[in-house]
């Protein structure tokens, strides 16, 4: 169950139900594409036993991901995972501006 202000408690079917409703958020014609890339994320986190998302966590994803990508292929990926994660797991990583200046600024590889 989620626990909220004041102690109120939700039961665990509305919170599954608010979150599949979320999930229709995502474009349909891309929504396999975001639901890939939030994967990868979620299984390099689980991987490195990073059971939440804190500004550390996401740059040390961002940085190897930067190795490999075009920069607009890391905008895209970091726009992707940005946006599932505030469905899925209601975590609002877009008011963190060193992500988007990270992906912006830093000098990075090519896919």
């Amino acid at each position: 169950m989620d626990i909220i202000e004041h102690n109120f408690e939700i039961p665990e079917n509305i919170t599954q139900q608010a979150a599949e409703v979320r999930a229709e958020f995502l474009p349909k014609k891309s929504r396999n594409r975001y639901k890939k890339e939030y994967r990868l994320f979620y299984e390099w986190r689980k991987q490195k036993k990073f059971k939440s998302v804190i500004d550390n966590v996401f740059l040390d994803y961002l940085s190897k991901k930067a190795k490999l990508l075009k920069r607009s292929t890391l905008w895209s990926r970091f726009s992707m995972i940005k946006t599932c994660l505030s469905i899925k797991e209601n975590v609002d990583i877009s008011k963190k501006g060193q992500f988007t200046e990270y992906t912006c600024d830093h000098p990075i590889g090519h896919q």
